[in-house]
C-alpha cells in the first residue's frame, strides 16, 4: 500500500510542478506564450520520467522548487524561503536556490545610488534573512542526525568532522566503487573521484544533459539584451544554478543523475523549448525534423530507462 500511495503522489506533483513552471515561463519569457507550453510538455516528457512517476522525492522537489520560483519573479521573497525551506527537506539540492537571494543582493547593490544606501541595507538583511530561512530545512535534517547518532554515549566517527554532516558520512560509507573481489572500497564521491575508466558509460550517457547546459551558458553570457545587462537579466540565476549543478555532476558526483538532477532546472528547458519554437514557426524543414526527432529521443529514452531503472542499472 505505501508503494502504491509513493507512485501515486509522484505523479501527483509531477502534474502540479506544470503549473507553477508554465507560472514562471509565462512572466519571464512573456512575449511568446507558446514557449510556456512547450516548456511544460518537455518536462512532463523528461528523459527522467522513471525517477519522476516511480515514487522517488524528485517530482515534490521539483513542484517546491518551481513553485518557489515562480512566487519569487512575483516579486515574493519571504514565502520562497519557506517554500525553498521545504524543499530543502527532500533534497539537499534546494541549498542552490540561495542563489536568488544572492542576485536580488547584488543588483541591489548596484541601485545603491538609485535606491539609497539606508533602504538598500535594509533590503539586503531582510535577503539575508530569507536565505537563512530558506536553509532551515537543510539544517533540520543534519540537526535530527547529530541529536540521533552524535549525542549517545558511543557517537559515530563522523560526528567529530570539521562539518560533521549526515549527507557526507552516507556517501563515504555506502556510495562506492569494488576494485578487487568485493574486497576494497573506494570511495567514489568527490572531486575527481568519479573519473576512472570503468565510469565511462557513464559520463556517455550523462554527455548530452551536460554539453547542453555548457550550450546554454555559453549562449546567455553572449546574449546581450538592450534593456537588460547580465546582471539583471531574470533568467541569469536560473542559467547559472544549472551550470553550477552540471559542473558539480561532472567534478564530484555519479554523473549519470544528471538525468533526474537537471530536471528541476527550468533553464535546460526554456532553451530546448525556444528552438523548437523557432523551428515549428520557421522555413527550415530540416532543422524541425532535427528537433522533432530530438524530442522523439527523449520519450525513446524515458522508456529505455524505465527498464533500466527496474533493473537497477545506470542511469539510476
Amino acid at each position: 500500500m505505501s508503494i502504491l500511495t509513493s507512485i501515486v503522489l509522484s505523479n501527483a506533483f509531477h502534474f502540479l510542478a506544470l503549473f507553477p513552471l508554465y507560472s514562471l515561463t509565462r512572466r519571464l519569457i512573456p512575449l511568446t506564450p507558446s514557449l510556456a507550453a512547450i516548456t511544460c510538455i518537455l518536462h512532463a516528457f523528461s528523459p527522467a520520467g522513471p525517477f519522476l512517476l516511480s515514487g522517488t522525492t524528485e517530482s515534490l522537489f521539483n513542484f517546491l522548487s518551481f513553485s518557489g520560483m515562480a512566487l519569487f519573479h512575483q516579486g515574493q521573497r519571504f514565502v520562497p524561503a519557506l517554500i525553498w525551506s521545504l524543499a530543502g527537506t527532500v533534497r539537499s539540492n534546494a541549498i542552490l536556490w540561495l542563489g536568488f537571494f544572492a542576485w536580488d543582493a547584488l543588483n541591489t547593490l548596484i541601485q545603491l545610488k538609485e535606491r539609497g544606501t539606508f533602504r538598500s541595507a535594509g533590503r539586503i538583511i531582510y535577503l539575508g534573512v530569507c536565505a537563512l530561512i530558506s536553509l532551515v530545512g537543510f539544517a533540520w535534517w543534519q540537526y535530527t542526525a547529530w541529536q540521533q547518532y552524535c549525542t549517545n554515549e558511543t557517537p559515530e566517527a563522523w560526528c567529530s568532522n570539521t562539518l560533521p554532516l549526515i549527507y557526507s558520512h552516507v556517501q563515504s560509507k555506502y556510495w562506492y566503487y569494488l576494485t578487487h573481489e568485493n574486497i576494497t572500497y573506494n570511495r567514489d564521491v568527490g572531486f575527481l573521484r568519479y573519473w576512472n575508466p570503468s565510469q565511462l558509460p557513464n559520463f556517455v550517457l550523462a554527455s548530452p544533459h551536460l554539453i547542453l547546459s555548457l550550450v546554454i551558458l555559453s549562449n546567455h553570457l553572449h546574449t546581450r539584451h538592450s534593456y537588460l545587462s547580465l546582471l539583471s537579466n531574470p533568467l541569469t540565476p536560473h542559467v547559472l544554478a544549472l551550470a553550477g549543478m552540471s559542473f558539480l555532476l561532472f567534478t564530484s558526483m555519479h554523473v549519470q543523475i544528471a538525468t533526474r538532477v537537471l530536471t528541476a532546472f527550468p533553464a535546460l528547458y526554456w532553451y530546448l523549448a525556444g528552438k523548437i519554437y523557432e523551428d515549428i514557426t520557421g522555413v527550415w524543414v530540416e532543422r524541425t525534423r532535427f528537433w522533432e526527432e530530438g524530442v522523439r529521443a527523449m520519450v525513446v529514452f524515458g522508456c529505455v530507462g524505465t527498464v533500466l531503472y527496474s533493473a537497477f542499472l545506470p542511469p539510476a
